[in-house]
């Protein structure tokens, strides 16, 4: 094995290990807060992109969590960087059709 080749290998083989370095923490995490009360055992993902918040805090409501996710995603979406870089890139009546209606979509 040339010189370069072990290289590339161990390059590899030292990824492998950090990733799943990464993953036994995420697992120790998830556990941690499963065994708190914050999370649900049987829940396949940590995504709260879309529905109720994954993870519960003691200290508020789920509505109360939904509000401020909503009230994030609003602020983010919302600065006027994002939103003239959004309608600097717009290409066509389509394009600004379908963006007035996410905009719209973070009201509701």
């Amino acid at each position: 094995m040339t010189l370069d080749a072990r290289r590339r290998l161990h390059d590899v083989l030292e990824a492998r290990v950090d990733l799943l370095r990464k993953v036994e923490a995420v697992s120790r995490r998830r556990a941690e807060a499963i065994a708190a009360g914050w999370a649900d055992a049987g829940a396949l993902a940590a995504d709260s992109s879309r529905g109720e918040a994954a993870l519960r805090a003691p200290a508020l409501s789920p509505r109360r969590v939904e509000r401020l996710r909503a009230k994030a995603v609003r602020e983010f979406y919302l600065r006027p960087s994002y939103l003239l870089r959004r309608l600097r890139d717009t290409r066509s009546l389509y394009d600004l059709a379908n963006q007035a209606r996410e905009a719209l979509g973070l009201f509701g």
